[in-house]
């Protein structure tokens, strides 16, 4: 019994420490093949959105006739500097 205490002192911290760590390789693992954000670009800043992007999945996603997508993407042109 006097054993007991020295012998497994050492051990549960060990055992402890080693648990901790498959967790921490294991959330690693999770977040490494799992990326929270998709629209990341090739320096991995986040790329915001076009206007005529977010358009075109209005339309894909039906919240939009083809007739509003076409009026709008028109006034997108009309309002767009960089084609002025």
């Amino acid at each position: 019994m006097m054993g007991w205490g020295y012998g497994m002192g050492g051990s549960w911290l060990l055992m402890s420490g080693l648990w901790l760590l498959l967790i921490v390789v294991l959330v690693g693992l999770v977040v490494w093949i799992f990326p929270r954000d998709t629209r990341r670009g090739d320096s991995g800043q986040v790329r915001s959105r076009t206007p005529r992007e977010v358009l075109d999945e209005r339309l894909a996603r039906g919240e939009i006739d083809v007739e509003t997508y076409r009026v709008l993407r028109e006034e997108l042109s009309r309002s767009d500097p960089a084609r002025r």
